[in-house]
């Protein structure tokens, strides 16, 4: 279809109008594999560093409890004090002790085939075998035809788990990967959830070297674990970062909470305190994903920008409004041309470079130069760039080269 045939586009601000929806965060976990003697597990295919590693004890491997509780949370519970622990998920209570090869639950005992065990200061259990019979979990091996080591997965339906070979693959690429396009997982404590979080590292990247970055905010219903927001023109980003030397951080926020606000439909003095906490997870989610990658890659925090399309539109324009101090510049992307500024207080932008980017057939093209002047005149220097044809969800893919070079020149 051409685009000349493509009506007005961008309305999908109207999903976030159902809080059950809201409420939801885009990550679920679906499937977790385990590698023998590895720090790492790999969530639905993301890299998570857990708090200790598994260890390989014949034809099993056992991992330690707090780590299991933590990519499980907040299903899983647990407490674990000292040769003991107790598991909880999904309405079922396991007891597990060290030493023994058993699992008790429901006033019955399953046999494991690896005893429990305390190995420095951790309560390791036979994970395969405690998922499988006690929590009803799926679980497959994949043994080591491709290269040194054995991964095991476990999932609540075999359909998650190793339905090709490209799986194992996946995970024995990432394991030690620290260039191009990198999957990663952290634990979000507030939220007390397993949260993923995508970058882009330039292949001339050296440790000796500070990095401009730019974070990266997808749409509503989209989530970083399935699209990384390229579904449109894959690849562009990734190569025009490439061409200017900046790492992309691709972040998740918890949920369709518009990043912690701008949300055209929220009345903040009628939210209760269950929905200002969830606004508060979505709002501080970013901040914890870039922390995660501060720790690792040397990052010049005097240029850090914001960019992201429709619902991550309006998520670069709340985070700078609220991080004034963290991002240098913004680009809202298929946003705030509807919205009424006036119902912001821009003074944490002032002197802050700023970029609206738009289609011209989507929603609100019309007021695009009429907002940028709007911020312009309340102390922001603004610009504006339309995408003739563009449509809601892809115009911005068409102006990323002069994102990134508004953003490298800022």
């Amino acid at each position: 279809m051409g685009k000349d045939k493509i009506t007005k586009s961008g309305d999908a601000r109207k999903v976030t109008k159902d809080l059950s929806v809201k409420y939801q965060p885009y990550f679920q976990v679906k499937a977790v594999y385990f590698t023998d003697n590895s720090p790492y597990a790999y969530v639905n295919r993301m890299r998570y560093e857990m708090n200790s590693p598994s260890i390989t004890k014949g034809n099993n491997i056992l991992v330690a409890a707090d780590s299991l509780i933590k990519i499980y949370s907040p299903e899983m519970t647990g407490v674990i004090e000292g040769a003991k622990a107790e598991l909880s998920y999904r309405g079922r209570t396991v007891t597990l002790n060290a030493g023994s090869a058993e699992a008790v639950f429901d006033g019955t005992a399953a046999a494991l085939e690896a005893a429990s065990e305390v190995i420095n200061g951790h309560f390791y259990i036979d994970v395969e075998n405690v998922m499988e019979k006690a929590f009803g979990k799926t679980a497959v091996w994949q043994r080591s035809y491709l290269a040194e080591g054995d991964f095991l997965g476990i999932g609540d339906d075999r359909a998650d788990l190793f339905e090709d070979k490209q799986v194992g693959k996946d995970l024995l690429i990432y394991l030690n990967k620290k260039k191009g396009v990198l999957r990663r997982a952290y634990y979000y404590e507030e939220a007390n959830l397993i949260m993923p979080y995508l970058l882009y590292v330039p292949f001339g990247y050296t440790p000796d070297k500070k990095y401009k970055l730019v974070m990266v905010l997808h749409g509503a219903g989209a989530g970083v674990g399935e699209s990384r927001d390229l579904n449109w023109r894959p690849t562009v980003l990734e190569t025009e970062a490439e061409k200017r030397d900046l790492i992309l951080l691709f972040v998740e926020g918890y949920s369709m909470g518009f990043y912690g606000g701008c949300d055209p439909n929220l009345q903040p003095e009628k939210c209760s305190q269950e929905e200002k906490r969830y606004l508060e997870y979505c709002q501080n989610e970013p901040i914890c994903a870039l922390k995660q990658v501060m720790a690792e890659f040397n990052i010049d925090e005097e240029n850090i920008f914001v960019t992201g399309n429709s619902m991550g539109g309006g998520g670069a324009f709340w985070l700078a409004l609220q991080y004034p101090g963290i991002f240098k510049a913004l680009a809202p992307c298929g946003a705030l041309t509807t919205d009424d500024l006036s119902r912001f207080d821009l003074s944490p932008l002032a002197g802050k470079p700023l970029l609206m980017v738009d289609g011209s057939e989507n929603i609100g093209f019309d007021n695009v130069e009429n907002q940028a002047a709007y911020f312009t005149s309340h102390g922001i220097p603004a610009k504006w760039h339309g995408v003739p044809g563009g449509v809601h969800a892809d115009a911005w893919t068409y102006a990323v080269d002069t994102i990134f070079d508004f953003f490298v020149q800022a």
